[in-house]
């Protein structure tokens, strides 16, 4: 509808994009318009991060803003405290992880704790995300939601204390995989708890995992098609080397380079050497989770440190000219604005709607002339079968 009336008063559409690009404090990217959110709180020069005057980094002398997607139990609180550990940071960056103010800091302040929507914010140029296999990601989250704080929630307590309670030796964590297939009560307890953030279900961990992060608030397809967004992984698995290339990736003096931290969460619980699965509690679990498998993948498409997999990452570049439906790595470019038709049979595209505009009336006129006629003739008739005396004294008068 958009383009119709725009067309029949003579404007041009394209024209009306760029105006609503050009009023977005300088996202420009074409695809910038897909993410027109604005966060409420602080992305200023306070919490910018600036790269050194040096010849050799692309980026030499400019202010970025750094977007840290604290995925949980991903090794996450570890590089929060470390980038914290000086003052000012290394690496000041504005965190995201929804519910972990104590350690990110409150939302009003710059940097601190963000829901993953705000995210999408087109000010953020670089992302830093926390990666863990989902498998393991999932164990971790599920064992140290119950650590007597955050069990809160009735859900929680439910699944904790009467589905899946501590068992000598273990063997809770492979009864809540189990589980997951299983026409219960226990049985949709723990798919609420795994895929539903709602309920607030051990600490919320188990359920904001990669997909709940990304391709549900929409960031995933943002940065899958706009490419002036760069991506870098610490993965929980080769933390240090992701640490020391993420120190490359922004061109990080040498002697500002902390290397040295202390594993976040150390502190012991119940649960944390619960971590055997059955065949079957693998089999369900792996099966349960693979959208987070999904999103993991893309992810390491779409990273500068990425290790694509052919499953797929590389499996659907080939689908799509821009990456869309999979990964697009950084050699992707967005596919060309198709130029709107200018001509219809012939003539051009103004003068054939107003045509058209002009015949339709027309045709409605011929039509509505039509039915007046023929109710007024069934009038006519109804009259003389209910009162024949008075349609024959009128006709007499006319």
């Amino acid at each position: 509808m958009l383009a119709f009336w725009a067309a029949l008063a003579g404007l041009e559409v394209e024209t009306m994009v760029d105006v609503v690009e050009d009023a977005m404090l300088g996202c420009t990217a074409p695809t910038s318009a897909r993410a027109i959110i604005m966060s409420p709180f602080p992305v200023d020069e306070s919490s910018a991060y600036h790269f050194p005057a040096d010849s050799t980094c692309d980026l030499a002398g400019k202010s970025v803003q750094i977007a840290y997607l604290h995925i949980g139990k991903a090794a996450g609180a570890t590089l929060e405290r470390l980038m914290r550990a000086a003052d000012p940071s290394p690496v000041p960056w504005t965190s995201f992880h929804e519910f972990n103010h104590e350690l990110h800091g409150p939302p009003d302040q710059p940097g601190g704790d963000r829901a993953f929507q705000e995210a999408l914010d087109c000010r953020f140029t670089h992302y830093v995300i926390s990666l863990r296999d989902p498998i393991n990601r999932t164990i971790s989250s599920f064992n140290f939601g119950d650590d007597g704080e955050k069990t809160v929630s009735p859900l929680s307590e439910a699944m904790y204390n009467t589905c899946f309670p501590t068992m000598p030796g273990g063997g809770a964590m492979s009864a809540f995989a189990e589980a997951l297939g299983d026409d219960s009560v226990c049985g949709t307890i723990a798919r609420a708890c795994l895929f539903d953030p709602a309920f607030d279900c051990g600490g919320s961990h188990i359920s904001r995992g990669y997909a709940y992060g990304l391709r549900d608030t929409g960031l995933l397809d943002v940065l899958r098609q706009d490419t002036t967004r760069r991506v870098w992984l610490v993965r929980q698995e080769s933390f240090d080397e992701d640490l020391a290339g993420l120190y490359d990736w922004l061109c990080v003096p040498a002697e500002l380079r902390l290397m040295e931290y202390i594993k976040g969460h150390t502190e012991p619980y119940e649960r944390k050497t619960d971590t055997q699965l059955s065949e079957r509690g693998e089999t369900q679990l792996r099966a349960a989770l693979q959208m987070e498998y999904y999103v993991k993948d893309i992810l390491e498409g779409l990273a500068d440190n990425g290790r694509a997999t052919p499953s797929t990452a590389g499996g659907l570049r080939g689908y799509s000219a821009a990456g869309m439906a999979g990964a697009c790595s950084r050699t992707c470019t967005a596919p060309p604005r198709t130029a709107a038709p200018t001509t219809a049979n012939g003539m051009p595209l103004n003068t054939f709607l107003v045509v058209g505009l002009i015949l339709t009336n027309i045709a409605t006129a011929v039509v509505w002339m039509r039915q007046r006629r023929v109710n007024i003739m069934r009038q006519s008739e109804w009259d003389m079968q209910l009162n024949p005396a008075a349609v024959m004294g009128r006709a007499a008068r006319e």
